[in-house]
Formats: structure tokens, C-alpha cells, sequence
């Protein structure tokens, strides 16, 4: 088989939880291409997301790297796996490259940000959401991403300000109207909150299904309106 062939074999062996399986797969493309960066990438992923083998990904990530230098993905999974084994210093080291790879991006101000989020970092996590919208004032990316992070603080009025003016820049954004149903639900207006969903269901159908097992809205489920508009 061919090193993509053995990934792609890996990637199958993910349904069905063989997750050594696909680690072996990863590592025998590897042994034909040591190179192959689709096999290094998800040997990584592999090694940290299901086998909480986080140590053993940062030499994998730093290999990526010396690759291509300008590997933004590999420096936010680097400093992801570095928060896991509790080393923030380093993480937030590594964060911070991803805007000096790339700081013409609004997506190098949000990955900072999740970064500093993790780490509960959190007016560090607004002061570079915020640094985003300065940065691009007409994109509603950094306004959206900033306004989960309120969400998830519980700063919920706050959270539907900052959607409603990410809504003005871009009125068809259906996370940004579910977000904002989110929002209004754990407020408890409810009509807010459904109104908010049906525009996002307008939008993206499949929001309908989402809203029946999501945190913030399955209290809903067996409400008459909510049924309504999204029956099972």
C-alpha cells in the first residue's frame, strides 16, 4: 500500500475505535515516507486526542514545523498539546506565533485567544478578541468568536450585544443567529430564543436536529413552538 492508502486505512479504523490500529497504519506510511506529512499529522493527533499520549506528539509537531515554518496548524495543535501536560509558558509561546506567522489573518487573533481561554487566561483570551476587531472591523469572525467566549463565561446580555453587531456585518451567519438562541434560552426568553433559531434553522436546516440534544436548548424539547420548528 501506499503511504496514502495506509492513512487513509487509518483514518476508517477511527469508526470503529481501533485507535492502535491506526497508529500502526500512520507509523508504516511513515516507515515508507518518513516525511509523509498526512501520516505525522494524524500519528499526532492520534497519539494525543485518543491515546492521551500528549508527550509523544510535541516532537512530532516540532517536526512538522522545521518542515514548513509557516505550519499555523501545526503550532495551534503544539500549543494545545503543551496546555494538556500543563505546560502554559510554552503553550501560550506557541500561540503567539501563529500571529507572527500570519498576522494579516483574523483566524491568528481567534487561535491566540482560544489558546489563552484554555488556559483560563480569559481577559488575556478577550484583550486578543478584541485586538481582532480592531485589526479588521468589518469582519463579524472576531465579534462571533468573541461573543462564545462570553457565552461560555456566562456572560450571556453581553454575548447577544456583541451577535447582534456581528449580525449587522452579516446577516446570513446561521452560528452566529444559533449562538445567539443559545444566548437567549440560558436568559429564559424563550421567544428570543426561538426566533433566533428559526433563522438559523432558515439558514442551516440541520440546526433544527442540533437544537434537540444542544446544552442550552434541549430545555425546550416537548415545548409546543419549539416542536414546531424542530420536530423529531
Amino acid at each position: 500500500m501506499t503511504p496514502m492508502q495506509l492513512v487513509q486505512q487509518s483514518s476508517m479504523k477511527l469508526i470503529t475505535q481501533d485507535y492502535d490500529g491506526a497508529i500502526a497504519d500512520c507509523n508504516a506510511a511513515l516507515a515508507i515516507d518518513p516525511g509523509f506529512r498526512p501520516a505525522l499529522s494524524s500519528l499526532a493527533m492520534l497519539l494525543g486526542t485518543f491515546k492521551d499520549r500528549w508527550a509523544e506528539t510535541l516532537p512530532i509537531y516540532d517536526r512538522l514545523i522545521a518542515m514548513d515554518p509557516r505550519d499555523v496548524a501545526s503550532y495551534e495543535a503544539r500549543a494545545l498539546a503543551l496546555v494538556k501536560l500543563g505546560r502554559v509558558d510554552e503553550a501560550l509561546a506557541s500561540a503567539q506565533w501563529i500571529h507572527h506567522i500570519a498576522p494579516h489573518d483574523i483566524e491568528s487573533y481567534v487561535k491566540v485567544a482560544g489558546v489563552y481561554a484554555m488556559v483560563k487566561r480569559f481577559p488575556d483570551a478577550i484583550g486578543w478578541y478584541d485586538a481582532g476587531i480592531r485589526a479588521f472591523p468589518r469582519n463579524p469572525r472576531a465579534y462571533t468568536a468573541k461573543a462564545e467566549h462570553l457565552h461560555a463565561l456566562g456572560v450571556h446580555a453581553e454575548a447577544i450585544r456583541v451577535l447582534d453587531y456581528a449580525l449587522s456585518l452579516a446577516p446570513n451567519d446561521d452560528n452566529a443567529w444559533y449562538n445567539r438562541a443559545c444566548a437567549f434560552a440560558r436568559l429564559n426568553q424563550k421567544d428570543h430564543a426561538l426566533y433566533s433559531l428559526s433563522r438559523a434553522i432558515a439558514i442551516r436546516p440541520s440546526a433544527a436536529s442540533t437544537a434537540r440534544i444542544d446544552g442550552d436548548l434541549k430545555r425546550y424539547v416537548g415545548d409546543p413552538d419549539f416542536e414546531r420548528l424542530c420536530p423529531p
